[in-house]
Protein backbone atom coordinates (compact mmCIF):
# COMPACT_ATOMS: atom_id res chain seq x y z
CA UNK A 1 0.00 0.00 0.00
CA UNK A 2 2.82 2.40 0.92
CA UNK A 3 4.50 1.54 -2.34
CA UNK A 4 1.34 2.45 -4.29
CA UNK A 5 1.00 5.77 -2.47
CA UNK A 6 4.64 6.58 -3.13
CA UNK A 7 4.20 5.74 -6.80
CA UNK A 8 1.20 8.09 -7.19
CA UNK A 9 2.99 10.86 -5.35
CA UNK A 10 6.00 10.55 -7.68
CA UNK A 11 3.71 10.59 -10.77
CA UNK A 12 1.90 13.70 -9.48
CA UNK A 13 5.20 15.52 -8.99
CA UNK A 14 6.39 14.62 -12.49
CA UNK A 15 3.09 15.87 -14.01
CA UNK A 16 3.41 19.17 -12.15
CA UNK A 17 6.95 19.66 -13.50
CA UNK A 18 5.78 19.00 -17.08
CA UNK A 19 2.88 21.49 -16.78
CA UNK A 20 5.15 24.22 -15.40
CA UNK A 21 7.65 23.65 -18.19
CA UNK A 22 4.94 23.88 -20.88
CA UNK A 23 3.53 27.07 -19.37
CA UNK A 24 6.97 28.67 -19.40
CA UNK A 25 7.52 27.66 -23.05
CA UNK A 26 4.18 29.16 -24.16
CA UNK A 27 4.97 32.48 -22.48
CA UNK A 28 8.31 32.71 -24.28
CA UNK A 29 6.73 31.94 -27.69
CA UNK A 30 4.09 34.63 -27.16
CA UNK A 31 6.72 37.31 -26.51
CA UNK A 32 8.90 36.44 -29.49
CA UNK A 33 6.23 35.42 -31.97
CA UNK A 34 3.51 37.88 -31.02
CA UNK A 35 5.76 40.93 -31.13
CA UNK A 36 8.27 39.48 -33.60
CA UNK A 37 10.97 41.36 -31.66
CA UNK A 38 13.66 38.73 -32.17
CA UNK A 39 12.62 37.83 -35.71
CA UNK A 40 12.37 41.46 -36.75
CA UNK A 41 15.83 42.37 -35.47
CA UNK A 42 17.36 39.34 -37.17
CA UNK A 43 15.72 39.98 -40.61
CA UNK A 44 18.60 39.35 -42.99
CA UNK A 45 17.05 41.20 -45.95
CA UNK A 46 16.48 44.45 -44.07
CA UNK A 47 13.80 45.36 -46.65
CA UNK A 48 11.26 47.77 -45.15
CA UNK A 49 9.38 48.58 -48.35
CA UNK A 50 5.76 47.47 -48.23
CA UNK A 51 4.40 48.16 -51.71
CA UNK A 52 1.90 50.91 -50.98
CA UNK A 53 1.58 50.28 -47.25
CA UNK A 54 2.34 53.16 -44.98
CA UNK A 55 3.08 51.59 -41.61
CA UNK A 56 5.29 53.23 -39.03
CA UNK A 57 8.98 52.69 -39.77
CA UNK A 58 8.41 51.46 -43.31
CA UNK A 59 9.85 53.10 -46.40
CA UNK A 60 7.54 53.89 -49.31
CA UNK A 61 9.37 53.82 -52.64
CA UNK A 62 7.64 55.67 -55.49
CA UNK A 63 8.70 54.70 -59.03
CA UNK A 64 9.07 57.79 -61.23
CA UNK A 65 8.98 57.42 -65.01
CA UNK A 66 11.00 59.94 -67.03
CA UNK A 67 10.86 59.81 -70.81
CA UNK A 68 14.20 61.48 -71.50
CA UNK A 69 17.76 61.15 -70.22
CA UNK A 70 19.15 62.39 -66.88
CA UNK A 71 20.76 65.30 -68.77
CA UNK A 72 17.33 66.86 -69.36
CA UNK A 73 16.60 69.91 -67.17
CA UNK A 74 13.38 68.47 -65.77
CA UNK A 75 15.07 65.27 -64.60
CA UNK A 76 16.94 67.29 -61.99
CA UNK A 77 13.73 69.04 -60.92
CA UNK A 78 11.95 65.75 -60.25
CA UNK A 79 15.01 64.19 -58.67
CA UNK A 80 15.45 67.14 -56.30
CA UNK A 81 11.76 67.00 -55.42
CA UNK A 82 12.35 63.40 -54.37
CA UNK A 83 15.22 64.47 -52.11
CA UNK A 84 13.09 67.18 -50.52
CA UNK A 85 10.28 64.69 -49.98
CA UNK A 86 12.60 62.14 -48.40
CA UNK A 87 13.99 64.76 -46.04
CA UNK A 88 10.56 66.17 -45.15
CA UNK A 89 9.24 62.69 -44.32
CA UNK A 90 12.36 61.67 -42.38
CA UNK A 91 13.12 58.99 -44.94
CA UNK A 92 9.66 57.44 -44.97
CA UNK A 93 9.07 58.28 -48.66
CA UNK A 94 11.62 58.00 -51.46
CA UNK A 95 11.41 58.51 -55.22
CA UNK A 96 13.23 56.04 -57.47
CA UNK A 97 13.96 57.50 -60.92
CA UNK A 98 13.55 55.52 -64.16
CA UNK A 99 14.92 57.70 -67.01
CA UNK A 100 15.11 57.04 -70.73
CA UNK A 101 11.57 55.70 -70.99
CA UNK A 102 12.50 52.60 -68.98
CA UNK A 103 8.98 52.29 -67.58
CA UNK A 104 7.09 53.89 -70.47
CA UNK A 105 7.84 55.79 -73.69
CA UNK A 106 6.86 59.46 -74.00
CA UNK A 107 3.38 58.94 -75.46
CA UNK A 108 2.49 56.33 -72.82
CA UNK A 109 3.77 58.12 -69.72
CA UNK A 110 0.37 59.33 -68.54
CA UNK A 111 -1.30 55.93 -68.99
CA UNK A 112 1.62 54.30 -67.15
CA UNK A 113 0.63 56.31 -64.08
CA UNK A 114 -3.10 55.69 -64.50
CA UNK A 115 -2.54 51.93 -64.68
CA UNK A 116 0.08 51.82 -61.92
CA UNK A 117 3.09 50.83 -64.04
CA UNK A 118 4.64 53.98 -62.62
CA UNK A 119 3.72 55.82 -59.44
CA UNK A 120 4.83 59.20 -60.82
CA UNK A 121 5.63 60.47 -64.32
CA UNK A 122 6.65 63.62 -66.15
CA UNK A 123 4.15 64.05 -68.97
CA UNK A 124 3.96 66.14 -72.15
CA UNK A 125 0.24 66.57 -72.78
CA UNK A 126 0.67 67.25 -76.49
CA UNK A 127 1.97 63.70 -77.04
CA UNK A 128 -1.54 62.34 -76.47
CA UNK A 129 -3.76 64.38 -78.85
CA UNK A 130 -7.34 64.85 -77.68
CA UNK A 131 -6.62 63.66 -74.13
CA UNK A 132 -6.35 67.14 -72.58
CA UNK A 133 -8.41 69.39 -74.85
CA UNK A 134 -8.67 72.45 -72.58
CA UNK A 135 -5.09 72.19 -71.36
CA UNK A 136 -4.18 72.43 -75.06
CA UNK A 137 -5.07 76.14 -75.04
CA UNK A 138 -1.48 76.83 -73.93
CA UNK A 139 -0.33 75.58 -77.35
CA UNK A 140 -2.41 78.16 -79.23
CA UNK A 141 -0.38 80.83 -81.03
CA UNK A 142 0.85 83.91 -79.21
CA UNK A 143 -0.39 83.24 -75.68
CA UNK A 144 1.41 85.98 -73.76
CA UNK A 145 4.57 85.00 -71.89
CA UNK A 146 8.24 85.56 -72.70
CA UNK A 147 9.93 83.30 -70.11
CA UNK A 148 9.59 79.74 -68.90
CA UNK A 149 8.88 80.89 -65.34
CA UNK A 150 6.04 83.20 -66.40
CA UNK A 151 4.49 80.55 -68.63
CA UNK A 152 4.86 77.88 -65.93
CA UNK A 153 3.05 80.07 -63.43
CA UNK A 154 0.36 80.68 -66.05
CA UNK A 155 -0.38 77.02 -66.75
CA UNK A 156 -0.31 76.13 -63.03
CA UNK A 157 -2.73 78.94 -62.19
CA UNK A 158 -4.93 78.04 -65.16
CA UNK A 159 -5.19 74.51 -63.76
CA UNK A 160 -5.90 75.72 -60.22
CA UNK A 161 -8.44 78.39 -61.16
CA UNK A 162 -10.38 76.77 -64.01
CA UNK A 163 -12.21 73.66 -62.80
CA UNK A 164 -12.97 72.23 -66.30
CA UNK A 165 -9.20 71.79 -66.72
CA UNK A 166 -8.97 69.97 -63.39
CA UNK A 167 -11.58 67.53 -64.67
CA UNK A 168 -9.13 66.40 -67.38
CA UNK A 169 -6.89 64.95 -64.65
CA UNK A 170 -9.51 63.25 -62.49
CA UNK A 171 -7.75 59.87 -62.85
CA UNK A 172 -4.52 61.07 -61.25
CA UNK A 173 -3.09 63.33 -58.57
CA UNK A 174 -1.51 66.37 -60.22
CA UNK A 175 1.70 67.35 -58.44
CA UNK A 176 2.51 70.35 -60.61
CA UNK A 177 2.03 71.80 -64.09
CA UNK A 178 4.63 73.81 -65.98
CA UNK A 179 5.61 75.15 -69.38
CA UNK A 180 8.86 75.78 -71.23
CA UNK A 181 10.50 78.84 -72.67
CA UNK A 182 8.60 80.06 -75.77
CA UNK A 183 8.72 77.96 -78.93
CA UNK A 184 10.86 79.06 -81.88
CA UNK A 185 11.65 77.55 -85.28
CA UNK A 186 14.69 75.31 -85.79
CA UNK A 187 15.74 74.34 -89.28
CA UNK A 188 18.42 72.51 -91.19
CA UNK A 189 19.35 73.41 -94.75
CA UNK A 190 16.95 76.34 -95.14
CA UNK A 191 16.59 79.45 -93.00
CA UNK A 192 13.13 80.72 -92.10
CA UNK A 193 12.94 84.53 -92.26
CA UNK A 194 9.39 85.01 -93.50
CA UNK A 195 6.04 83.28 -93.35
CA UNK A 196 6.54 82.24 -96.98
CA UNK A 197 9.76 80.43 -96.08
CA UNK A 198 7.74 77.87 -94.13
CA UNK A 199 5.85 76.69 -97.20
CA UNK A 200 6.74 73.15 -98.14
CA UNK A 201 8.95 72.54 -95.12
CA UNK A 202 8.41 69.39 -93.08
CA UNK A 203 8.18 70.67 -89.51
CA UNK A 204 8.09 68.57 -86.38
CA UNK A 205 4.89 69.15 -84.40
CA UNK A 206 4.14 68.26 -80.78
CA UNK A 207 0.39 68.90 -80.54
CA UNK A 208 -2.85 69.23 -82.48
CA UNK A 209 -2.72 73.00 -82.09
CA UNK A 210 0.85 73.18 -83.45
CA UNK A 211 -0.14 70.96 -86.36
CA UNK A 212 -2.99 73.29 -87.29
CA UNK A 213 -0.71 76.33 -87.14
CA UNK A 214 1.99 74.72 -89.31
CA UNK A 215 -0.67 73.77 -91.86
CA UNK A 216 -2.09 77.30 -91.82
CA UNK A 217 1.37 78.66 -92.61
CA UNK A 218 1.88 76.30 -95.54
CA UNK A 219 4.22 73.83 -93.87
CA UNK A 220 3.85 70.06 -93.55
CA UNK A 221 3.49 69.00 -89.91
CA UNK A 222 5.18 65.79 -88.78
CA UNK A 223 4.04 64.63 -85.35
CA UNK A 224 6.82 63.26 -83.15
CA UNK A 225 8.34 63.68 -79.68
CA UNK A 226 11.59 65.62 -79.48
CA UNK A 227 13.32 62.43 -78.37
CA UNK A 228 13.02 61.30 -82.03
CA UNK A 229 13.92 64.62 -83.66
CA UNK A 230 17.72 64.21 -83.81
CA UNK A 231 17.58 61.14 -86.04
CA UNK A 232 14.63 62.47 -88.03
CA UNK A 233 16.28 65.76 -89.04
CA UNK A 234 19.61 64.04 -89.66
CA UNK A 235 17.93 61.61 -92.09
CA UNK A 236 15.83 64.30 -93.77
CA UNK A 237 12.51 63.00 -92.43
CA UNK A 238 11.89 66.54 -91.19
CA UNK A 239 13.42 69.90 -92.11
CA UNK A 240 12.96 71.49 -88.74
CA UNK A 241 10.78 71.92 -85.70
CA UNK A 242 8.86 74.43 -83.67
CA UNK A 243 10.21 73.84 -80.18
CA UNK A 244 11.61 75.61 -77.12
CA UNK A 245 15.13 76.92 -77.48
CA UNK A 246 16.30 75.17 -74.31
CA UNK A 247 15.63 71.79 -75.90
CA UNK A 248 18.69 72.26 -78.13
CA UNK A 249 20.70 71.59 -74.99
CA UNK A 250 18.29 69.12 -73.41
CA UNK A 251 18.19 66.88 -76.51
CA UNK A 252 21.77 67.46 -77.78
CA UNK A 253 20.63 69.02 -81.07
CA UNK A 254 23.54 71.40 -81.58
CA UNK A 255 25.25 69.46 -84.36
CA UNK A 256 22.15 68.78 -86.49
CA UNK A 257 20.79 72.34 -86.80
CA UNK A 258 21.81 75.27 -89.01
CA UNK A 259 19.31 77.97 -88.09
CA UNK A 260 17.07 79.23 -85.31
CA UNK A 261 14.29 81.75 -85.92
CA UNK A 262 13.16 83.59 -82.79
CA UNK A 263 9.46 84.37 -82.69
CA UNK A 264 7.81 83.33 -79.38
CA UNK A 265 5.19 81.44 -81.40
CA UNK A 266 3.49 79.32 -78.74
CA UNK A 267 4.16 76.97 -75.84
CA UNK A 268 3.16 73.57 -74.50
CA UNK A 269 2.02 72.05 -71.23
CA UNK A 270 3.93 69.59 -69.06
CA UNK A 271 2.79 68.00 -65.83
CA UNK A 272 4.05 65.69 -63.13
CA UNK A 273 1.30 63.32 -62.02
CA UNK A 274 0.90 60.57 -59.43
CA UNK A 275 -1.14 57.38 -59.45
CA UNK A 276 -4.44 58.11 -57.70
CA UNK A 277 -4.64 54.83 -55.79
CA UNK A 278 -1.08 55.25 -54.56
CA UNK A 279 -1.87 58.76 -53.41
CA UNK A 280 -4.99 57.63 -51.57
CA UNK A 281 -3.06 54.83 -49.85
CA UNK A 282 -0.70 57.29 -48.19
CA UNK A 283 -1.06 58.34 -44.58
CA UNK A 284 -2.81 61.75 -44.29
CA UNK A 285 0.30 63.16 -42.63
CA UNK A 286 2.40 62.24 -45.66
CA UNK A 287 -0.25 63.61 -48.03
CA UNK A 288 -0.10 66.90 -46.14
CA UNK A 289 3.70 67.01 -46.49
CA UNK A 290 3.50 66.34 -50.23
CA UNK A 291 0.83 69.02 -50.69
CA UNK A 292 3.12 71.50 -48.94
CA UNK A 293 5.89 70.84 -51.49
CA UNK A 294 3.97 70.84 -54.78
CA UNK A 295 1.94 73.30 -56.88
CA UNK A 296 3.16 76.70 -58.02
CA UNK A 297 6.46 76.55 -56.13
CA UNK A 298 7.40 73.46 -58.17
CA UNK A 299 6.06 75.06 -61.37
CA UNK A 300 8.47 77.95 -60.80
CA UNK A 301 11.38 75.57 -60.17
CA UNK A 302 10.56 73.76 -63.42
CA UNK A 303 10.54 77.06 -65.30
CA UNK A 304 13.83 78.11 -63.73
CA UNK A 305 15.40 74.82 -64.82
CA UNK A 306 14.43 75.50 -68.44
CA UNK A 307 15.89 79.00 -68.17
CA UNK A 308 19.17 77.60 -66.88
CA UNK A 309 19.18 75.25 -69.87
CA UNK A 310 18.57 78.28 -72.06
CA UNK A 311 21.78 79.89 -70.82
CA UNK A 312 23.73 76.77 -71.77
CA UNK A 313 21.88 76.58 -75.09
CA UNK A 314 23.29 79.92 -76.23
CA UNK A 315 26.81 78.55 -75.68
CA UNK A 316 25.95 75.48 -77.78
CA UNK A 317 24.51 77.69 -80.53
CA UNK A 318 27.72 79.71 -80.62
CA UNK A 319 29.98 76.65 -80.54
CA UNK A 320 28.09 75.05 -83.46
CA UNK A 321 27.81 78.24 -85.52
CA UNK A 322 24.01 78.04 -85.60
CA UNK A 323 22.67 81.25 -87.12
CA UNK A 324 20.04 83.00 -85.03
CA UNK A 325 17.51 85.26 -86.74
CA UNK A 326 14.90 87.31 -84.87
CA UNK A 327 11.74 87.55 -86.95
CA UNK A 328 10.73 91.21 -87.40
CA UNK A 329 7.42 92.49 -86.08
CA UNK A 330 6.04 92.82 -89.60
CA UNK A 331 6.37 89.07 -90.15
CA UNK A 332 5.12 88.28 -86.66
CA UNK A 333 2.00 90.33 -87.43
CA UNK A 334 1.45 88.19 -90.52
CA UNK A 335 1.81 85.06 -88.40
CA UNK A 336 -0.57 86.44 -85.81
CA UNK A 337 -3.15 87.23 -88.47
CA UNK A 338 -2.80 83.77 -89.99
CA UNK A 339 -3.14 82.18 -86.58
CA UNK A 340 -6.50 83.78 -85.76
CA UNK A 341 -8.25 81.13 -87.81
CA UNK A 342 -6.46 78.42 -85.80
CA UNK A 343 -7.63 79.99 -82.53
CA UNK A 344 -11.23 80.34 -83.66
CA UNK A 345 -11.25 76.77 -84.98
CA UNK A 346 -9.91 75.53 -81.65
CA UNK A 347 -12.69 77.35 -79.80
CA UNK A 348 -15.30 76.00 -82.21
CA UNK A 349 -14.00 72.44 -81.83
CA UNK A 350 -14.06 72.62 -78.03
CA UNK A 351 -17.57 74.09 -78.01
CA UNK A 352 -18.76 71.30 -80.32
CA UNK A 353 -17.44 68.82 -77.72
CA UNK A 354 -19.55 70.49 -75.05
CA UNK A 355 -16.54 72.21 -73.48
CA UNK A 356 -16.20 75.92 -72.61
CA UNK A 357 -13.69 76.69 -75.35
CA UNK A 358 -14.00 80.47 -75.48
CA UNK A 359 -14.07 80.81 -71.70
CA UNK A 360 -10.98 78.61 -71.46
CA UNK A 361 -9.06 80.65 -74.02
CA UNK A 362 -10.01 83.98 -72.47
CA UNK A 363 -9.25 82.73 -68.94
CA UNK A 364 -5.81 81.52 -70.00
CA UNK A 365 -5.02 84.76 -71.85
CA UNK A 366 -6.03 86.86 -68.84
CA UNK A 367 -3.82 84.86 -66.48
CA UNK A 368 -0.96 84.91 -69.01
CA UNK A 369 -1.23 88.67 -69.49
CA UNK A 370 -1.11 89.30 -65.74
CA UNK A 371 1.92 87.05 -65.28
CA UNK A 372 3.75 88.49 -68.28
CA UNK A 373 3.28 92.05 -67.04
CA UNK A 374 4.30 91.23 -63.45
CA UNK A 375 7.83 92.14 -62.44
Amino acid sequence: MNKKIAFFLIMAMLLSIVLVACGSSETTNTDSGGTNTDQGSNNESGDTSKGGSDGEGETIVLKASFMSTPEHAQYGVLENFGKELEQATNGRVKIEMYPGGALAPAAESYDAVVTGIADIAWVVQGYTPGRFPLTGAIALPFIEGDTAVKMSKTIQQYYEQFSPVQEEYKDVKVLWMHASDPYHIYSRGKQVKTVEDLKGLKIRSNSTEATQLIEALGGTPISMPLTDFYDAVQKGVVDGAIAPLASIKDFNLGDVLDYVTIGNFFNTAFTVVMNKAKWESLDPEIQKIIDSLIGEKMAIKAGEAFERSLEETYKIIEENNIEVYEMPQEELDKLSEASQGVIEQWIKDRESEGLPGREAYETLQKIARENNQAQ
